[in-house]
């Protein structure tokens, strides 16, 4: 998910954002709180930020994954963690690509069109349909097996497997904003994406449409405050007691609309989501950071962590349970997760030296 990429406002109210090229990368010199990388002028932060958000995507399945299988009580502490992730870890993602698509708007469109096709279409249908076959293969030890059935190859055109329908929808948005960017403007999208997200509540929409309609708001809304996002502008208040405020009013925010609300697929989750998603970018522009090599190191993997993380953590919860025996959830979620995570990592870096990486889509 590396890579993917006329705000309004009062820019008059505030300090100018550093000019920064279509990559994310200032032009001028940065202090301390923008995190550069060692060496490098690319900003670290939106890979921390990518970082957090594919741990979250990879521990929130792992839990989900043994809801499913009855090992993990759907009312108990570990499903609440689920739900709360689910608030927001999705359209975390969606803003962290939005922010850069007005820097790539200026490239050519057969630049933007063979992006897309590589770092987008092709890890779809080559993940996605060996997703497919390794279910329909691994049937009777999977929580929700798939029938042998040659047209689910041919489905996946428009219906995405499990996790892909996030590249699916990515790629709408993506064409979307080549569209109003080059012909009308951001700001117009961002107001027929809110006109949108109404939609599935009161229509029911094929499982592409109906996740495309509910987060196109979050991705439109980052594409058109792309400056103030990528220069820090918008997180750059949050500290001290407004930051612990920020994490009071998204936890109320996140309970209020798991058991009162409707579930994070709700409309009334835009508050949780956009609170979360703020929390996260806010924690990853700080200036010291535990860990933050080691995150910024997995946001710049989240490409090939996505793509593989779904079969690695079902191998390892269906090895736990009917190889070595374990049943309790906690050692299965510790271990499920560090797999998930470590080992598409060591995966591309075997691709990566071999040459193969671009050929295996975990780019």
């Amino acid at each position: 998910m590396t890579d993917y990429s006329s705000s309004f406002g009062r820019p008059d109210l505030v300090d100018r954002p550093p000019p920064l090229d279509p990559e994310g990368r200032s032009t001028a010199r940065v202090d301390e709180s923008t995190q550069s990388l060692a060496g490098s002028d690319r900003l670290a932060w939106p890979d921390i930020a990518r970082g957090i958000g594919i741990i979250l995507v990879v521990l929130g399945h792992s839990i989900g994954g043994m809801m499913t299988s009855g090992q993990v009580d759907r009312s108990g502490l570990l499903a609440r963690v689920f739900l709360f992730i689910y608030t927001f870890h999705m359209p975390l993602f969606f803003v962290l690509s939005g922010m850069f698509m007005p820097g790539r708007l200026a490239r050519p469109t057969r630049e933007l069109v063979g992006g897309m096709l590589t770092r987008i279409a092709y890890p779809y249908f080559f993940w996605g349909l060996l997703q497919t076959a390794a279910i329909m293969t691994m049937a009777r030890f999977v929580n929700t097996p798939v029938p042998p059935d040659p047209s689910l190859f041919l489905r996946v055109l428009w219906e995405p497997p499990s996790q892909f329908w996030f590249l699916y929808s990515l790629a709408l948005f993506q064409i979307a904003a080549m569209i109003f960017g080059r012909y009308a403007s951001l700001s117009l999208m961002v107001w027929l994406a809110l006109a949108v997200r109404i939609i599935p509540e009161f229509v029911e929409l094929p499982k592409a449409l109906d996740f495309s309609a509910r987060y196109w708001i979050f991705y439109a809304a980052a594409a058109a405050l792309a400056s103030a996002l990528r220069s820090g502008l918008v997180t750059r208040w949050i500290s001290g007691t407004r930051f612990a405020g920020l994490v009071v009013a998204w936890a109320a925010a996140a309970y209020a609309v798991t058991y009162w609300g409707g579930g994070y697929l709700s409309v009334w989750d835009l508050p949780a989501a956009t609170l979360g998603t703020l929390l996260v970018l806010s924690i990853s522009q700080a200036a010291r950071l535990p860990f933050q090599d080691v995150l910024a190191e997995l946001g710049r993997r989240s490409m090939p962590i996505f793509v593989t993380h779904v079969l690695i953590v079902a191998g390892t919860r269906i090895a736990f349970t009917l190889i070595l025996g374990v049943h309790n959830p906690l050692p299965i979620l510790l271990a499920a997760t560090i797999a998930g995570l470590g080992l598409p990592y060591l995966f591309y870096d075997w691709a990566e030296r071999r040459g193969l990486a671009s050929i295996l889509a975990l780019r």
